[in-house]
Parts: structure tokens; sequence; C-alpha cells
């Protein structure tokens, strides 16, 4: 996961070295999925890293660390990307069907610093993501 604070520096948290390398790896690039699900505010479901068109500088060094799929969900509050839960797979098409997973678990980390953030009220707990209302899910290939 990226939230970018308002000085405009990346925090990079992860579960796994991995996740924190590939985190880092797409700020060092300058690209990757989860750049652009804050900068479009849409999903991005990558069945398989392999094939993809998109990032040519992040999918060569993520398929080198053995990742076949990504999903990619921006954070949004109060109407504007403040980071990207992102999910690594090594296996390919381990994300299928899980956007609107990764809608609820983004929406959920929306809230959680909605309540550290200077007192901004809290969105009610079950709110839909903004980006579910819009259906800009992309599946990339």
């Amino acid at each position: 996961m990226t939230i970018v604070r308002p000085q405009g520096r990346p925090v990079l948290v992860g579960t796994s070295i991995l996740g924190l390398e590939l985190e880092a790896t797409q700020w060092d690039a300058g690209e990757g999925p989860g750049l652009d699900a804050m900068g479009q505010l849409q999903v991005f479901n990558v069945a398989c890293l392999v094939t993809a068109q998109s990032w040519p500088d992040f999918v060569p060094r993520a398929l080198g660390r053995g990742i076949r799929s990504c999903l990619a969900v921006p954070i949004i509050l109060r109407g504007r990307a403040v980071g990207a839960l992102d999910l690594y797979s090594l296996e390919t098409d381990a994300f299928v069907g899980f956007e609107q997973v990764g809608l609820h678990f983004a929406g959920e980390a929306a809230m959680a610093l909605a309540l550290v953030d200077d007192g901004a009220p809290v969105p009610a707990s079950g709110e839909a993501h903004p980006s579910a209302d819009r259906s800009r899910s992309r599946a990339v290939s």
C-alpha cells in the first residue's frame, strides 16, 4: 500500500519485504498499477503480468521478483486519491473477480486515514467507495 501525505512524499506500507520492494519499484520507475490507480481513480486488475503491455519499466522488475498478477485500487478520501491498495501474487489470475473486495478494503483504509487526519469527518461504515459508482475497473492483460 502507498499513502501520499499532503507534502507529496509517499509512505510505503507492506505485509512483506517483497510487497514493500514492489511499492518502491513503482515510485522508482515512475509507473505501475498503483500509481495509475491513484492517477486515474480506477481499479487495475492485471491478471497476467507476463502479457501486460503497460508499465515497461515496472513489469520486468516485478516479473523478476516472481510476481505474475496484481490488483491496484485507489484509496480515495474526500474526492481525491491519497494512496493505493496494491495486492501482488505469484500466480496468474489471482485477483479475477476480486475488484469489489479490493474496493471494500480501500474504503476501510480511507476511513482509517480520515480518523488520523485533522478532524476530518469519517465516512459512514459501509459507504460505497467512490470508484464503485463509476464502474471504472479496468482489466489489464
